[in-house]
């Protein structure tokens, strides 16, 4: 039997000893049968343990092998223990033995009850082939601390070779762990508590408060008060009196999404029957009436599509949420399947090529019904939506990572019959539905605002906001123009999602045609080679002494850099160009001569000032630059070219001016840059 419970009855394993999964694992060989038989009785009757009293049994038999191993036995690798390795183990069974006889620290449950309870205890199945006979004799004998310290063990050797190796289990490892296995685990717990411990038990704790660290440590009293921690593991409570949910422990010190991970695992997940689905899978698919309000109070949010607010013209989250949920598992009568098949549907960017995004839907569209893509084309998320635009604004800022490209069909009427019927003729044609439909956690994630992951009220707002341009750096890094606004009663709690947008589509077309307006592709031929890229024109003012700062946006070799060039009157007037002209070629003999897109830190004189330049800075370092505008770099008029600065405004980026443009007129708004 496993040695854990009795070195962590005895205040944790000896120093030097490695615990293992089992004794061979600690590297302790087993005496012959019949002298290990001997020794067992032997020691039982010098120490007065009862028969059939499952704990003391562990530490009988414990204290037999420990006798062993001080008189001399030899590891599974041949190498006999040491000195300090024998003394340390003898000390820790000497104490694990006179613990419970002496100062009655642990609670021992009577044989008759004991076996009443291992008699009804769940099976101990197991789809890795770990061994729970340890797990249910320790929660049998109520051992609860010894049951805490197996059950860390045993997620860790759940959790593969990597947790081993490392000695604790990593959050996405608790992901992987079998259903069967996660179920026996918490069965057990749950059996010999009598329902009060186990992570099930937890799990209603873990919602009620709304998957805040802080607030559910207080209810299970991990906490004694906000952040007042108790010590491990003596100041936890290991007996029935303990609140609902105290154990098992989960080690939150690194973050506390080990936790997470356990509380939405598929095997707590409660199972709706066939009969069920039946009866409200229709009425939630379109969110209406009594079922609808009824759905939409235990969501946790209002589906962002839902850019009014309003439960009579929109679908909510909670529409989407039951759809996709009762529907897996949905057995009402098929109806002919309408609409089109996924591969008729044409695929669009999530972001088209303006930076918006913007899906066209048809005036007597009454719904849409979509599939998110990925990167790599694989379906991720099945839903429906009235407002499809701000769904999809809703999923990208959730899922920026999965969230690329979509296809779509709509609907002139919004029934249920065809909703469903199409989404049954999708999945067919998938083969099986999305992992954000299929899967609880990835439901969770797209169906759900963005947990920022702050680990106490105090950093919610902060770490929120981090989260917020976390995901706007994303989105620009893929060409997202359009504003993106969150909502701010969210990030005060610490998470994150998108404010619908509330422009008509007539506002988004005209500043589709404003930006392209300031976007443009070029071509350039440099030493013989064609250089293509493209370039956004952010914003451009007046120096002050006729001259332009540009603030522009390099795509190029699917890589976007952002860039300051500042090119004087007298250079445009020396080479003949016009200032987009010139700042167009600069960046392509730049991008032909390959020069680093960013600089940081101090700039000597042999690297070029890539992130902050002049037009003049090019010519002077670049001699093919002048050539373009058959310009030679002898003949030419320095003097009257190199532009020099004379402050005439405050070029601070702050949002109380507007400061006049250069020649393509309008107003630059500092605020913008920021």
């Amino acid at each position: 039997s496993s040695l854990q419970g009795f070195f962590w009855a005895a205040g944790g394993p000896p120093a030097g000893f490695a615990m293992g999964a089992s004794v061979h694992a600690t590297g302790l060989q087993r005496p012959p049968a019949a002298a290990f038989v001997s020794a067992v009785g032997n020691r039982r009757t010098q120490l007065g343990v009862l028969p059939g009293n499952g704990l003391q049994e562990h530490i009988l038999a414990a204290s037999v092998l420990g006798l062993s191993a001080r008189a001399g036995a030899v590891p599974s690798g041949g190498i006999p223990l040491s000195a300090v390795t024998r003394a340390a183990l003898a000390a820790a069974i000497a104490a694990a033995v006179r613990r419970p006889l002496r100062r009655g620290r642990i609670a021992c449950a009577s044989t008759a009850s004991q076996e009443a309870l291992l008699k009804d205890a769940p099976p101990l199945e197991s789809d890795l082939d770990v061994d729970y006979t340890a797990l249910r004799d320790l929660l049998a004998a109520q051992d609860f601390r010894a049951a805490d310290a197996e059950t860390r063990r045993l997620l860790i050797v759940l959790g593969g070779e990597a947790a081993l190796k490392r000695g604790w289990v990593f959050f996405a490892e608790v992901r992987k762990i079998p259903v069967t296995d996660m179920s026996t685990i918490d069965g057990l717990w749950k059996h010999f508590s009598k329902g009060k411990f186990g992570y099930s038990a937890q799990r209603p704790i873990w919602r009620k408060c709304r998957e805040q660290f802080d607030k559910f440590a207080e209810q299970v009293s991990w906490f004694t008060d906000k952040w007042q921690n108790r010590n491990w593991p003596d100041e936890f409570i290991y007996d029935l009196d303990a609140p609902v949910g105290h154990l098992p422990l989960t080690n939150c010190i690194r973050g506390a999404q080990v936790l997470q991970e356990l509380m939405s695992h598929p095997a707590f997940e409660k199972k709706k029957g066939a009969s069920s689905s039946k009866k409200t899978g229709a009425a939630s698919l379109l969110a209406l009436g009594s079922a609808s309000r009824s759905s939409a109070s235990r969501d946790r949010s209002a589906f962002a599509g839902d850019s009014r607010g309003k439960a009579s013209g929109r679908f909510g989250l909670s529409a989407v949420a039951a759809a996709t949920a009762e529907a897996e598992v949905a057995t009402a009568a098929p109806t002919e399947a309408s609409g089109p098949t996924l591969k008729e549907l044409q695929e669009h960017n999530v972001i088209n090529e303006a930076g918006f995004v913007l899906p066209i839907v048809p005036d007597d569209c009454k719904a849409s019904a979509f599939i998110v893509f990925d990167a790599n084309h694989k379906a991720q998320y099945l839903g429906f939506s009235k407002d499809l635009r701000n769904t999809l604004r809703t999923l990208l800022c959730r899922r920026p990572e999965h969230c690329y490209h979509y296809k779509c069909a709509h609907l002139p009427v919004a029934d249920t019959e065809s909703l469903v019927a199409l989404r049954n003729k999708w999945i067919e044609e998938l083969g099986t539905p999305p992992p954000g439909n299929k899967e609880p956690r990835q439901k969770a994630l797209w169906e759900s605002p963005v947990d920022a992951g702050a680990m106490n009220e105090r950093a919610y707002k902060t770490v929120a906001e981090q989260k917020a341009k976390q995901v706007l750096r994303q989105l620009k890094d893929r060409n997202l123009k359009e504003p993106m606004e969150f909502k701010a009663d969210l990030i005060e709690q610490g998470k994150v999602d998108v404010l619908p947008s509330e422009l008509s589509v007539e506002d988004l077309v005209e500043q589709v045609e404003a930006l392209k307006g300031r976007t443009r592709s070029c071509e350039r031929e440099i030493n013989g080679k064609q250089v293509k890229f493209e370039i956004f024109y952010m914003a451009e003012f007046d120096t002050g002494k006729g001259g332009w700062w540009f603030d522009v946006e390099l795509s190029a070799d699917k890589t976007k850099s952002t860039h300051r060039i500042i090119v004087g009157k007298d250079f445009c007037e020396t080479v003949g160009a016009e200032p987009k002209e010139v700042v167009e070629s600069a960046f392509a003999i730049l991008l032909a001569r390959k020069v680093p897109r960013k600089t940081e830190g101090l700039i000597t004189s042999e690297v070029f000032p890539v992130n902050y330049f002049t037009a003049t800075n090019v010519a002077v370092q670049f001699p093919e630059f002048l050539a373009l505008f058959k310009e030679k770099k002898d003949e030419f008029n320095w003097n009257s070219a190199q532009w020099n600065f004379r402050q005439v405004h405050d070029y601070a980026q702050d949002d109380k001016r507007t400061i006049p443009a250069g020649p393509n007129g309008g107003y630059f708004d500092p605020a913008g840059l920021q």
